[in-house]
């Protein structure tokens, strides 16, 4: 990229292929990409950009997001940035809707300096926030989204309207506590693993009442039936008894989802209680 900026060997780009242009601008510097723009006419800059965005993925959305973020600095750019800005929330919508994988906390910091300098218009600001919470992941909202807003004194407009869809968020969910199981009944796992275990194990799973399994099998009819259980997640747990042959696989019916979705929900409620002292200070 430095030789194709030193040289003002920019026209090569537009010769190759989308899928090599979007390798290329993934694995660069977006410093690099930014003086590249910069020394373009704003007609290839535009035309370049529009080329890497076609069929994005979320790597480039990041990219893309970090280099209109230090060409927003440019005043020469500005209707360049404003015009590609406006194409972010079909871009997040198409990626968010598709994926569980969300952008990272640095493109979050781009993309709300983006928005500082900009200071697009409410109705775009909407759509956009609108579009990142298409589908929302909870381990992003909570881990990487809301912590990325509660970083700042003075949210910009965008975050703003992050933070309402977020609180909005985490209330629905703490007004929904997860109640523990109504019975001993438990799903029987969706694989196509193991099938003959899952069949034996089958009448005792959809069962309200029994709780523990006996299973005295010689040792390999044993193994696999561990096998079995460790290779899904489901509420089961396991002890093997060595009194009497052959030894016995005791399985007992346990409350671990409940328990897992519990101690998520109690985070919840801390962070929502975070988010509104973040607000009302």
């Amino acid at each position: 990229m430095e030789w194709i900026v030193n040289q003002k060997k920019e026209a090569l780009l537009f010769d190759i292929d989308e899928g090599l242009l979007q390798d290329y601008f993934v694995k660069i510097d977006a410093g690099l990409w930014a003086k590249l723009f910069q020394l373009m006419p704003i007609g290839d800059a535009r035309e370049l950009l529009e080329k890497t965005a076609n069929g994005i993925s979320l790597p480039v959305l990041e990219k893309m997001i970090a280099v209109l973020a230090m060409l927003s600095k440019e005043k020469a750019f500005y209707g360049l940035v404003s015009n590609h800005f406006d194409t972010l929330p079909q871009s997040f919508e198409q990626l968010y809707g598709k994926q569980s994988k969300r952008v990272r906390k640095d493109a979050l910091s781009h993309l709300f300096a983006l928005d500082k300098t900009l200071s697009p218009a409410d109705e775009k600001v909407n759509e956009l926030a609108q579009a990142m919470f298409v589908d929302p992941e909870h381990s992003d909202i909570c881990g990487v989204l809301i912590p990325s807003l509660l970083t700042t004194k003075t949210p910009t407009k965008l975050m703003g309207r992050l933070l309402d869809l977020s609180e909005g968020y985490l209330q629905n969910r703490v007004d929904n506590k997860p109640q523990p199981p109504a019975d001993w009944v438990r799903p029987i796992p969706k694989t196509t693993s193991y099938q003959s275990q899952w069949d034996m194990l089958k009448d005792f799973l959809n069962s309200p009442d029994e709780q523990v399994f006996d299973f005295r099998k010689v040792q390999h009819e044993r193994k696999l039936m561990e096998e079995a259980i460790r290779s899904v997640t489901i509420d089961l747990k396991m002890e093997t008894i060595k009194k009497g042959s052959p030894h016995l696989l005791r399985i007992t019916k346990t409350q671990d989802a409940y328990k897992r979705e519990l101690k998520i929900w109690e985070k919840d409620v801390q962070l929502l209680e975070k988010v509104k002292n973040y607000r009302s200070s």
